[in-house]
């Protein structure tokens, strides 16, 4: 399944990639934070990282 998961570094998301990967399911995450999405990404994790959920948005 394609899931498509806002706040991917918060605190459910945070819970929840793991176990959608683990069962997998194709993830897309969505967060607020350009470093915390580095962090997902940096972490190895096989999550696609479509970027901020807000353009404008201060780090």
């Amino acid at each position: 399944m394609k899931v498509v998961l806002v706040g991917a570094t918060g605190t459910l998301g945070g819970e929840l990639v793991p176990r959608l990967l683990a069962a997998g399911h194709s993830v897309l995450g969505l967060t607020r934070s350009p470093g915390k999405a580095r962090l997902l990404e940096d972490a190895g994790r096989s999550i696609r990282v479509a970027g901020t959920a807000c353009g404008t948005c201060a780090g």
